[in-house]
Order: structure tokens, then sequence, then C-alpha cells
């Protein structure tokens, strides 16, 4: 989809392939961060803050942001790749990542650094390969 030279990116693919590309990878990784938890093959709908915390934003990802697959675009991908590089991860970044916001239930993960932490890990990388 991209390749990543210093401090900038360059597309080698657009439209319908890099939203494809891009849907892939965040399913890719969020499935990736179920099974690292040991989550895989749970139920999607057991999954909250309170029962499995290390898989709700996976979760949320599965359900919520990759049905969104229109917005993947380079806008999206650049969005992802300041989410990545940066030493600190803002609600900005979180909210344009998730493609959700303040009033979405993704709110409450934001507070939790450690989920973000690993999905930032595994997703970012995978998507800026593809």
């Amino acid at each position: 989809m991209i390749n990543n030279t210093v401090g900038q990116l360059v597309f080698r693919k657009g439209g319908h392939d890099l939203r494809a590309d891009v849907r892939d990878s965040l399913v890719a990784a969020a499935n990736a961060v179920l099974k690292v938890q040991g989550l895989q093959g749970v139920d999607l709908t057991t999954i909250t803050t309170k029962t499995h915390v290390k898989g709700a934003f996976a979760k949320f990802v599965l359900t919520h942001t990759v049905q969104q697959d229109e917005r993947f675009d380079e806008g999206y991908v650049e969005g992802l790749w300041r989410f990545y590089s940066s030493d600190e991860v803002t609600e900005e970044h979180f909210y344009l990542f998730t493609l959700s916001g303040p009033d979405s239930l993704v709110r409450r993960l934001f507070s939790v650094p450690q989920v973000i932490g690993r999905f930032r890990l595994v997703a970012a990388p995978w998507i800026l390969q593809s």
C-alpha cells in the first residue's frame, strides 16, 4: 500500500485496493492481539472492559472501525502514521484511528493506555507495511 521513506509516506495504491488492504490489515492485527491475549475464538459479544479489558480495543476495531472501510483512504493512513510515529497518543489520533468520537463507547478505552499501546505496536506497522 505504501512505501515509507524518511519522514514521509509514498502511496503505491489508492481507491478500492488501498481500502481493502487497510481493512485486511486491521482485521489481521485485531485477531493477532486477541490471539496474544488468549482470546482467539472467544465470542466478541462477551468481551467488555470488565471481562477482558485487553481484548476490548480489538473488539471495537473488529465490530466498528473495519465496518467503515469506505473511510480508509490516504488521509486515514496519514493519520495512522501520525498515531504510530508520535511520542504520545492524543485523543485526536485515537478518534481518527478508531473512526469514532468522544461520544462513543470507545472513549473509555482511551483511558487504558496499555490497551492502546499494545494495539498501536501491532496494528500500525502491519498496515504501513502492506
